[in-house]
């Protein structure tokens, strides 16, 4: 959740276009630069986020190992209520 609101304070920082800032550029020159640096910044922002969906499945991957292993241990419970 603290990586999701980091990510959206950089977007508001770093495209003050979005927010109302200086939207038109006064010459070609400006207007090209203004979006090579916004695609530089969708590209940062998109590693982000594939960083927060990898953390997320890395995070269930856990989760579901820890679950897998009380089922294991629930299963040894059982059969030596059956042997016994």
């Amino acid at each position: 959740m603290i990586l999701l609101i980091s990510l959206l304070l950089y977007v508001c920082a770093c495209c003050p276009v979005w927010l109302g800032g200086k939207a038109n550029a006064q010459t070609p020159e400006e207007a090209k630069q203004q979006i090579q640096n916004m695609q530089k910044d969708l590209k940062k922002l998109n590693g982000w986020a594939e960083g927060i969906l990898n953390l997320n499945v890395s995070e269930w991957k856990s989760r579901l190992e820890g679950k897998e292993k009380t089922i294991q241990e629930l299963l040894k419970k059982i059969q030596s209520i059956q042997d016994a």
